[in-house]
């Protein structure tokens, strides 16, 4: 079972089945998995249309909103995300 937690708080829930993953009964949401480079790269696209990418340790890589919008994340020694901001694509702190 895989569980991503949605911005609004509200815990998205699949399990895993024979070619993938399916949702939970709710769950307005698609998750897929794809090998990148070496690594398991989860994608979750939800009714909304928002999609996140993340890794098998749940380090959010990238958001991209229902309009094609992209938030990148980046991770420092401290596993803490970072991501840029917006405008000035400096690093929000």
């Amino acid at each position: 079972m895989a569980v991503l937690r949605a911005p609004h708080g509200t815990p998205m829930y699949f399990h895993l089945v024979r070619d993938g993953f399916e949702p939970a009964s709710g769950v307005h949401a698609n998750m897929s998995v794809a090998e990148v480079d070496g690594r398991s790269l989860y994608t979750v696209t939800t009714g909304s249309q928002a999609t996140y990418v993340f890794t098998d340790t749940g380090q959010l890589l990238r958001q991209y909103d229902a309009k094609g919008n992209v938030l990148d994340f980046t991770y420092n020694v401290y596993n803490r995300s970072r991501p840029p901001d917006r405008f000035s694509r400096r690093f929000m702190s």
